[in-house]
């Protein structure tokens, strides 16, 4: 297949648009980590004493919305070459979301009105954030060739856990003054402040479209199922959507309801998980950095599986230790293992499909994505909600879940074949 000028090999990075791009990984884990892992979750649960079911319904339903929108989205910001002004959008909804819920504890104290309204617009913010990381996926053949996706992959998911770091650490001042909820207002500015280079700097790149691809909203939900059917032009796709769905149902799990298991179980105070959290944190930025060069070294497969391995380790060492220097230790190896997980996954789903179709490829791994948090979390809270009356233990059988939803995911992509995506799009033409 002769290359064009929108071919791989042909492909060279700006280090304008890298820069860019980079920096919107720094920028939107402060939603990630202040909101979704520490300060929600444990202002849900222990200050407003609601089930961990009731959390997951509401990421649930947050969830089941992106996969109903976005692989028709990933469709048109192909045809159109507009990722960038949606991504703007998703971003500046999910600040505001964010930010609103701080504004509303502040204004109606009443706590029936403020759950409900907090639940909604918790909906809104998760849901536009994911929508919004779907598409800033997809930018990622603009700003990368095949030699370096891996480290660039790396870089960005390290600057991420670097913006896990900075958000902490903005918010630390406010939570120590005014509780938990006031993270929430600083979380949403400095998010969308952070954001700004990306959508100064970044040149999406145009590659040379099918003539197929859809131009309205049905065509595009239309071309979505016919990519759906069509998984077996490329090898390893549907293997690799149905084991990250597995992966991603621990790994998203572990993330919503860490805190709350910190303090529930280990017996930690805010004032030992803040630290807690920074210090595997700081191990995340470490191991997404190395984790680029391992997956340029030895394959992004290879790189994954190794991962999932740490991740069954870890798991089941949780569930049943109580020594909290060792939680410690194992926090730390969670923080490399997470880094790891997304360094690989990226570079892996695109060696799994054409360029040109990243957006649709990205709004599939999205689907993928989503449906793990949506199984992951539901199954924690039933976990949890039918083994309530085991007290504490009913924490570590919902640890010990999740480690048996990474053995089979495990399992799925240990017979990932992996091979070149142009030879699928020979066949598909």
């Amino acid at each position: 297949m002769p290359e064009t000028k929108d071919s791989p090999a042909s492909i060279t990075v700006s280090k304008r648009s890298l820069f860019g791009w980079l920096f919107y990984d720094l920028a939107n884990t402060l939603y990630s980590m202040n909101i979704v892992t520490l300060y929600f979750s444990q202002w849900l649960i222990i200050e407003h004493n609601q089930r961990d079911i009731v959390y997951s319904v509401t990421f649930a339903i947050s969830i089941a919305l992106i996969g109903l929108t976005m692989p028709a989205i990933g469709v048109i910001t192909d045809t159109r070459h507009n990722k960038l002004p949606l991504l703007f959008i998703f971003t500046l909804l999910n600040c505001l979301a964010v930010a609103l819920i701080g504004i509303v504890a502040y204004l109606f104290p009443d706590a029936r009105f403020l759950l409900l309204s907090a639940l909604v617009l918790f909906v809104l913010a998760n849901y536009s954030y994911n929508a919004g990381l779907s598409i800033y996926n997809s930018l990622l053949p603009s700003v990368s060739n095949p030699q370096n996706v891996g480290r660039i992959s790396g870089w960005g998911t390290a600057l991420g856990y670097v913006g896990a770091l900075v958000g902490m650490a903005v918010v630390l001042p406010f939570v120590n003054t005014g509780g938990r909820i006031a993270a929430f207002i600083p979380t949403g500015v400095t998010f969308l402040l952070l954001s700004i280079p990306t959508f100064l700097l970044v040149r999406e790149r145009r590659f040379s479209p099918s003539p197929d691809n859809p131009k309205t909203i049905g065509s595009a939900y239309r071309q979505v199922l016919v990519t759906l059917r069509s998984v077996r032009a490329y090898p390893g796709l549907l293997r690799f959507l149905i084991g990250r769905t597995f992966v991603e149902d621990g790994i998203a799990t572990a993330i919503l309801f860490m805190a709350v298991y910190a303090q529930v179980v280990m017996g930690f105070p805010d004032t030992v998980k803040v630290p807690f959290f920074m210090v595997t944190t700081t191990f995340a930025v470490i191991g997404s950095a190395l984790a680029g060069y391992v997956v340029d070294r030895i394959g992004p497969k290879k790189t994954l599986l190794l991962d999932i391995v740490g991740w069954i380790i870890c798991l089941v060492s949780i569930a049943f230790i109580s020594n909290k220097i060792v939680f410690w230790g194992l926090g730390c190896l969670v923080g490399i293992l997470l880094g790891t997980t997304w360094t690989a996954e990226r570079p892996l789903m695109l060696q799994l499909v054409p360029q040109e179709m990243s957006g649709e490829a990205f709004g599939l791994y999205s689907l993928s994505g989503k449906v793990a948090s949506i199984i992951g979390p539901l199954l924690w809270g039933f976990v949890l909600l039918i083994a309530e009356p085991l007290g504490v233990i009913r924490y570590r059988l919902g640890v010990g879940s999740l480690a048996v939803l990474m053995l089979a995911g495990f399992i799925i992509l240990l017979r990932l074949p992996i091979k070149n995506a142009k030879k699928a799009t020979e066949r598909i033409g």
